[in-house]
């Protein structure tokens, strides 16, 4: 899921600090770019380290103000086989999530060289927020039109409707639980916003999750976040 080339899919880490993951390339190449779309648990320190034995390792970049959604490093090319992000503080109670990651650099067999998650790029995402309002009333109720193919077994999974902000706590202002649902549908979901919300920017996201392990079914499909504000 996380070189898939779809960004509706995702990997997640354990709930804790220090984690980590590696690419394996299986052959030098000259990396000069690395892009980290994050889901909602993003990383608020991290650094990437390079290899070319999986052993002896060098730190290429690091920061400690890792601002989530999409973060792009551009470096001088440096050579190496592997690349291993290392997690170690989180933003949010969550692990560390990403929806996609995109490698760049060269070979010395080819011009240039990413990995081949571009080849996926016509992988389609099953569920989609086709319309809601950009501005929200707070006290008031809004329509969210959503759109689903193919749609996971709705005696394993429910579709969730949720209004969310992390940058307060708790982080999900409101969330609407959907049981009932075909395979194929569109729908517009009223959500109810509550009066005493904190916060001024939020994000609509529109999910199908696991009755039973929740978020920490790696297999959830969510449809593209949208951004609003709230206004009084």
């Amino acid at each position: 899921f996380l070189i898939d080339g779809n960004e509706t899919t995702r990997w997640a880490s354990d709930h804790s600090d220090i984690q980590s993951l590696t690419f394996d390339f299986g052959k030098l190449i000259e990396l000069k770019r690395v892009v980290l779309l994050w889901e909602t648990a993003f990383a608020k320190s991290y650094n990437f380290a390079v290899s070319t034995d999986n052993l002896n390792w060098k730190e290429i970049f690091a920061t400690n103000d890792g601002k989530g959604g999409k973060e792009d490093y551009i470096f001088d090319s440096v050579e190496c086989q592997y690349l291993k992000i290392n997690f170690k503080k989180r933003k949010t109670e969550w692990g560390n999530s990403l929806w996609e990651t995109y490698l760049f650099g060269q070979t010395s067999q080819t011009q240039s060289y990413k990995t081949e998650i571009e080849k996926d790029r016509s992988i389609k995402p099953i569920l989609l927020i086709l319309n809601y309002p950009k501005k929200i009333k707070a006290g008031s109720k809004i329509g969210v039109e959503v759109k689903w193919n193919n749609a996971p077994s709705q005696s394993d999974y429910k579709l969730l409707l949720q209004l969310e902000n992390w940058d307060i706590k708790p982080g999900i202002c409101f969330t609407k639980d959907i049981f009932s649902f075909e395979s194929n549908g569109k729908q517009i979901f009223t959500l109810d916003i509550p009066l005493n919300i904190q916060a001024e920017k939020c994000r609509i996201l529109a999910a199908f999750i696991s009755k039973e392990k929740a978020w920490e079914d790696v297999y959830y499909m969510t449809a593209t976040i949208k951004d609003v504000n709230i206004v009084r």
